[in-house]
């Protein structure tokens, strides 16, 4: 059980795959829809990395969640990792297979893919199918389609770091609209010019859409410094704006920060200011923006960073956050606790503009169980918390409710 010193409370029964077996890495990614009450869980590790994915419902305000449909590629081969990232967004499932050899071309190693499925009444009122629609590749091969993933309603933002560009170092991220089961390339949006670094490629390697807002990082920027990089949606077009909104690269960054290597954004903050959040795994620290009108000019202004009462110096502090409604959650999956890299996670709550770590969840100690590889949570008042620990014997997922 959990050791719970804010208000999140874990439930009895981790989420666990029906048919587990070790090595499946269940738990690696994680999406949750709360408002069709539906989570879909990745094992990109099971049947030799040809990856699955599994869904789940809640009928009991999600104190437990029953199994709905384990869902694989009808073309997966061994090497795939389907299920390495999974994206939710009503009743429309996108997963990432970005080691798939597949292309539009020819088959060329570590071309990737996407398939998009889709949930549907089958008998009313309650029996659900997950139907197959689409699978979305690159023209190309070898580009790392799809590394990962991000599903808003009918729009999709897809990673594609090894994207060749003649003027730039390498990377794009492509943007998918759907027309019914019609998914087609809206927009591609490459490496911003300011972000040009000789010699080094794989721009966009992490993405989140999230209502007019793009946010795309690259860790690796600068001898490991970091870059983030947030595009807002025109509303006249409907397309996002190829100027970034902001390129952030902070000037206290040194190499090895890999500022970037997690972020999310709160597009509404509680009707406030849209928030966004960066983690620096490297310094062990979060920072966060507010995006503001000063003089006229529109600002993401740095008001607070974050840092965790642990002293571990390599605990991946910031492999994973997420923020919702003044709540901050950050997990260390390498945090040693008792035991060598059995993990937790901090949650951060802002109070009158006030930042405070107001809790750490953990679980029983267990060697190499990296507690926090993946963390989710529910954007409503549901509040639910999702852990993943991909590593643990046969993988599983620790499910958190916020009374």
């Amino acid at each position: 059980q959990s050791s719970v010193a804010a208000n999140y409370t874990q439930q009895n029964d981790n989420i666990v795959a029906s048919d587990a077996a070790s090595g499946d890495l269940y738990g690696t990614s994680i999406s949750v829809d709360a408002v069709h009450n539906l989570i879909a869980i990745g094992a990109p590790g099971e049947t030799s990395a040809e990856g699955a994915v599994y869904v789940y419902s809640t009928t009991d305000s999600g104190a437990s969640w029953g199994s709905e449909a384990k869902i694989v590629s009808a073309s997966g081969t061994a090497g795939d990792d389907f299920g390495s990232v999974v994206s939710l967004s009503g009743d429309t499932l996108a997963i990432s297979a970005p080691d798939d050899n597949a292309n539009a071309g020819a088959n060329t190693a570590d071309s990737g893919s996407v398939e998009i499925w889709q949930r549907v009444l089958t008998q009313a009122p309650s029996t659900f199918t997950w139907l197959y629609r689409a699978t979305l590749v690159h023209t190309s091969g070898g580009k790392n389609f799809g590394t990962d993933i991000s599903l808003d309603g009918n729009t999709l933002a897809v990673t594609v770091p090894g994207y060749v560009n003649a003027d730039r170092s390498n990377g794009a991220i492509l943007i998918y609209k759907a027309v019914g089961t019609n998914w087609t390339l809206s927009q591609t949006i490459v490496t911003p010019l300011e972000l040009n670094d000789p010699g080094n490629n794989g721009w966009g390697s992490k993405v989140i859409l999230r209502g007019d807002y793009i946010v795309t990082s690259w860790p690796e920027y600068n001898n490991n410094k970091g870059s983030v990089v947030v595009f807002k949606k025109n509303n006249s077009t409907g397309l996002f704006d190829a100027a970034p909104d902001v390129v952030i690269n902070p000037p206290e960054l040194v190499n090895n920060d890999k500022f970037g290597a997690s972020f999310d954004i709160d597009p509404l903050n509680s009707g406030l200011l849209p928030r966004l959040v960066v983690g620096a795994t490297g310094r062990r620290e979060i920072f966060i923006y507010d995006r503001d009108t000063v003089n006229n000019t529109t600002q993401w202004i740095n008001v607070a960073g974050l840092f965790p009462s642990g002293t571990q110096s390599n605990d991946l502090f910031a492999q994973s956050v997420k923020i919702y409604n003044n709540n901050i959650l950050v997990s260390a999956p390498e945090h040693n606790s008792t035991v060598n890299k059995s993990g937790l996670v901090y949650h951060f709550e802002s109070i009158n503009d006030q930042w405070s770590e107001v809790g750490i969840y953990n679980e029983s100690q267990t060697l190499n169980n990296r507690f926090g590889s993946a963390i989710e949570i529910s954007r409503s008042n549901d509040y639910y918390l999702f852990i993943g620990s991909p590593t643990s014997t046969n993988g599983h997922v620790s499910n958190f409710i916020r009374s």
